[in-house]
């Protein structure tokens, strides 16, 4: 049995397309499993950052209920395994704390998204528990997947003798899936799009938004670009489907995040036929080639100027394509699921 533990469902976040990428995935291989999604606190993101602080940790702790029931029942058996969606998890040691005083044997995988060994992570800030926390998890997981190489080089650089856990696997992503959100088939021609330049990160100090308003104003130096929209999303109220169709009308993604360890807002954009501009660190380089990427200010408005008076432009091709479009299924090998034997 796989017991399939996912994020909480949140609008303005990739989880509910995640949950429901693994599901289909599981379901297509006929893999055994049960999926733990308990009660979600209700409202969006209220106090924290990627996720809901208390929202996150009640529902955390309504799917460690759930598996101590089970575990109670004798439901748990001997060679189960656990997926967790996202590893970084408070209270996953009592799964094995369980399982040894029940004498079962168990293996945990699960995603790692980030953690203290990126310094502009909020959990940085916590001080020495998160990186004890993060010491201990590893010594707990069978194998932690991971989006990219930039990442696993940040964690063995903080915590050493994992390297053999640690596998580069991808994320759940779907360019099909994004262009049927948007309600398009493939993406707007390039004739039908407008001036238009998202910046699509959180407004927070890691995703430097302020070097978004310096892009505009050495672009809008220029007369011939006065008319260009400039546009952060996170200042719009927008759902899921109302983002993506934004995004679609765009010629421009712009990026200067200093944490990205995969970069789902700018591969979502791609998908959608946008011009990335992004910067010459974090994951980016590792994904695209040097034709969207900029070092200085002056060479993001240069390229900046070119996508936006190209009257036709090619899709960009990401570099790392196994690693974007066979994310499930390169998790599910490293488990060793098997059709009806989680």
């Amino acid at each position: 049995m796989l017991w399939y533990l996912p994020l909480e469902h949140l609008e303005k976040r990739y989880t509910k397309l995640m949950d429901r990428q693994l599901v289909d995935a599981f379901q297509a291989k006929n893999v055994e499993y049960t999926r733990v999604y308990p009660e979600v606190l209700p409202g969006e993101i209220e106090v924290g950052a990627f996720l809901d602080a208390a929202g996150t940790s009640y529902f955390k702790a309504g799917q460690l209920k759930a598996i101590a029931r089970a575990f109670k029942e004798g439901l748990v058996k001997d060679g189960d395994k656990f997926f967790f969606s996202d590893l970084w998890f408070p209270g996953i040691e009592s799964l094995p704390y369980m399982a040894f005083f029940y004498k079962i044997d168990i293996e945990i995988y699960g995603v790692l998204h980030a953690g203290s060994w990126t310094p502009t992570d909020f959990v940085a800030q916590m001080g020495p528990w998160t990186t004890y926390f993060e010491a201990g998890l590893m010594n707990i997981v069978t194998k932690a997947f991971i989006g990219s190489y930039f990442h696993r080089q940040q964690i063995m650089e903080r915590l050493s003798g994992i390297s053999e856990k640690l596998i580069v696997t991808g994320l759940p992503f779907s360019k099909e899936d994004v262009l049927a959100m948007a309600e398009l088939t493939e993406p707007r021609p390039w004739s039908e799009r407008e001036d238009l330049v998202i910046f699509a990160g959180r407004l927070d100090d890691e995703k430097q938004p302020w070097r978004f308003d310096r892009l505009e104003q050495l672009l809008k130096t220029d007369p011939k670009y006065a008319n260009v929209k400039f546009v952060k999303t996170y200042e719009l109220e927008l759902d899921k489907f109302e983002y993506l169709d934004l995004l679609s009308r765009a010629k421009v993604i712009f990026s200067a995040a200093l944490q990205e360890n995969y970069g789902y807002a700018a591969l979502e954009a791609v998908a959608l036929g946008v011009q990335p501009v992004l910067p010459n660190w974090v994951v980016y380089p590792e994904f695209y080639s040097r034709k969207n990427i900029y070092v200085t200010d002056e060479q993001a408005v240069e390229l900046t100027k070119k996508f936006l008076k190209n009257t036709t432009k090619s899709p960009v091709r990401p570099k790392a394509v196994t690693l974007i479009e066979d994310g499930i299924e390169n998790m599910i090998s490293e488990m060793q699921l098997r059709k009806g034997n989680g």
